[in-house]
């Protein structure tokens, strides 16, 4: 299938319902949500997210699965999170326990995390590494599950964690991006933070140590005296605005 064909058979795809409103891409697939709070994806069914081998977007989910419109998507390496109505959801392949459900199965419907994970806390970001989740609560408290041996679940050690679990800050976050094995926030005040793999200078901190917890970034005279209010984390980068 050319990819002029493939487009325009995925707008049609799409076009019959709602447009779509966000999307998050992963190893090898694309999640999307729509205006209308569904969940769409496409990719060739390998990822374990999709039930079917299909290459044009199909529905995931919507009101009926989610309990509220979707409000954001996330995708990993081979899974996806989602958050509506301050809850999260999370499917597709379970290793080392990124899906926060507590064990490492593969789930190939949206399974929905207990709030009690969150201690009650409404979720409002969730962000899908290469194998491990971080989200965000509306108290500005930060949580993470999944492969930890780089340091990217920022608990100051290499363990792997099966639920969400709460990241010590000394300062409230507005915002959190995952990449391959690292880990950025923004805080209150525009601060940058970073920790997990540091190989390729990857976290900002002028050397390529890994780093356990979330550490200061000391920005750059260019950007000294501007407030950051977006983070971008890539393979072996981040990048702010």
């Amino acid at each position: 299938m050319s990819r002029s064909v493939f487009a325009s058979s995925c707008q049609h795809s799409l076009g019959r319902f709602q447009a779509g409103m966000a999307t998050a891409c992963g190893d090898d697939f694309i999640a999307c949500v729509t205006e209308g709070g569904e969940v769409w994806a496409w990719s060739n069914g390998e990822k374990g997210f999709i039930e079917d081998d299909k290459l044009l977007p199909q529905r995931v989910g919507g009101l009926e699965d989610f309990d509220a419109p979707v409000v954001m998507i996330a995708a990993g390496c081979d899974h996806s999170a989602c958050a509506a109505n301050g809850r999260l959801w999370s499917w597709g392949n379970g290793d080392f326990g990124k899906l926060g459900i507590g064990d490492e199965e593969k789930r190939q419907r949206p399974v929905r995390l207990s709030k009690e994970v969150l201690d009650g806390a409404s979720a409002v970001m969730v962000a899908c590494g290469r194998f491990h989740t971080v989200a965000l609560t509306a108290d500005g408290r930060v949580w993470t599950c999944g492969l930890g041996e780089s340091g990217q679940l920022g608990h100051g050690n290499t363990a792997n964690h099966f639920v969400l679990t709460q990241v010590a800050f000394c300062r409230s976050v507005d915002m959190v991006a995952a990449g391959a094995r690292h880990s950025v926030a923004i805080d209150e005040k525009g601060g940058v933070w970073s920790w997990g793999k540091g190989q390729y200078g990857c976290l900002g901190h002028g050397d390529e140590e890994d780093r356990l917890v979330p550490t200061a970034i000391t920005i750059g005279e260019a950007l000294c005296e501007v407030r950051v209010i977006v983070v971008s984390a890539g393979n072996a980068a981040w990048a702010v605005s």
